[in-house]
């Protein structure tokens, strides 16, 4: 049994070895960092369509309350007239426009909440994204050929400092 066991161990780790090999880090590093892109992307854009719908929000509450004072004019001029009749009618008017300024007040109120976590959520993705993308620097390696810049300093450099170094060494 201990036999089948150690057999059926060594089998799995063979088999996860190949899963590893297979997977390549870099590649899925990097595809994980393009989806991170993409959902920031949308994020953004999800922002702006919010945007866009408040300032067209804005907008209607301004015409909505431009037609709402013509109404109260056009109240006063039956109440003036002492029509009741026809002062009913513009009091109807009057609260269908009340009602719809309230519901434009509410989805403003809604819109701009939304905003608010939809701006918070874009930050946390964007922190994410750089983190993730330092990270990245850091495990990536450079390509054979290439130095990193901390090794682009010359023989020369490296010559010229060892000699300042014993100098200034030698005058303390």
């Amino acid at each position: 049994m201990a036999l089948i066991t150690r057999v059926s161990r060594l089998f799995a780790a063979d088999i996860n070895a190949i899963i590893d090999q297979i997977e390549e880090p870099e590649l899925l590093l990097k595809q994980s960092l393009r989806e991170m892109q993409e959902t920031l992307a949308a994020s953004e854009q999800r922002l702006s369509a919010l945007k866009h719908q408040l300032t067209q929000l804005d907008e209607q509450l301004a015409q909505t309350k431009h037609r709402h004072v013509q109404i109260e004019e056009e109240l006063d001029v039956c109440l003036a007239a002492d029509n009741d009749e026809l002062a009913r009618a513009v009091i109807r008017r009057q609260l269908q426009i009340t009602n719809t300024i309230e519901s434009l007040v509410n989805q403003q109120s809604d819109v701009a909440t939304h905003i608010a976590a939809q701006q918070q959520l874009a930050a946390e993705q964007k922190k994410d994204l750089s983190s993730t993308q330092q990270k990245a620097n850091l495990l990536t390696p450079t390509p054979p050929g290439t130095a990193p810049p901390s090794d682009l300093i010359s023989q020369d450099q490296v010559e010229v400092a060892l000699l300042k170094e014993k100098q200034r060494r030698k005058n303390r």
